[in-house]
């Protein structure tokens, strides 16, 4: 309730801050009515994703926050964080820009849900002989309790945008032939106008992410702010 109460109080805020940004803009003179556009698109940016925040939090789903304001990564449930990771891009797309605007859309959607993962290689993290032992242990499939601390994986949200995560994990190839068509599959979207968001982790940070995410699982974006 106090969660529910608390999104309540900014998305009025906002609105408030939203009208004032309007009614100024009337009375601005031609020298400033360029700084009113970008404080007006800014509000109504921060009062989508406040009002897409409250609907994801008003649920008890988990979902992932892509945060381009804050520069991070996150999981959250109930608007409450359970995980975060900084928004580190080697290579690509560092500001977002590109990305954003193929997440959002034409109808500035900034809710999508994951279509699909696929882990293209990993590095076991419990050692084979000890991993035998505890399975025996618990009357067990090895392959049940094994994580592979993962190397590289791809998280799709569909309409060919992706996000690509490569960790500083080397580890063995486990996708099998998959791992070629995926690659085909984002290089060819990416040449239809695509986007993806390259992103590097540690290799815990990566298996924190990895094994949380699964395919419906909703992503809510906040795009870089506007200059």
């Amino acid at each position: 309730m106090r969660s529910r109460w608390r999104w309540r109080r900014c998305l009025v805020v906002v609105c408030t801050a939203l009208s004032a940004l309007t009614a100024c803009g009337g009375r601005s003179r031609e020298t400033g009515r360029g700084e009113a556009t970008i404080g007006r698109t800014q509000a109504e940016a921060e009062y989508r994703f406040l009002q897409s925040e409250i609907a994801l939090a008003s649920t008890d789903s988990l979902y992932l926050l892509i945060d381009f304001a804050r520069r991070e990564t996150a999981l959250k449930r109930r608007g409450t964080p359970l995980w975060s990771c900084p928004m580190r891009s080697p290579h690509g797309d560092p500001d977002g820009v590109d990305f954003s605007r193929r997440f959002l859309g034409e109808e500035g959607r900034s809710i999508r849900v994951v279509a699909w993962k696929h882990l293209y290689g990993g590095q076991e993290k419990i050692p084979a002989q000890t991993l035998e032992i505890v399975s025996r242990t618990l009357n067990a499939d090895p392959a049940s309790l094994q994580r592979l601390l993962p190397e590289r994986f791809l998280l799709s949200f569909g309409d060919r945008a992706f996000m690509e995560v490569r960790t500083d994990v080397e580890g063995s190839a486990v996708g099998g032939l998959e791992n070629q068509s995926k690659s085909v599959e984002r290089t060819v979207d990416i040449i239809l106008g695509g986007a993806s968001l390259d992103l590097s982790m540690t290799g815990e940070q990566g298996l924190t992410l990895y094994e949380a995410v699964y395919p419906g699982m909703p992503v809510l974006l906040v795009p870089p702010p506007a200059r």
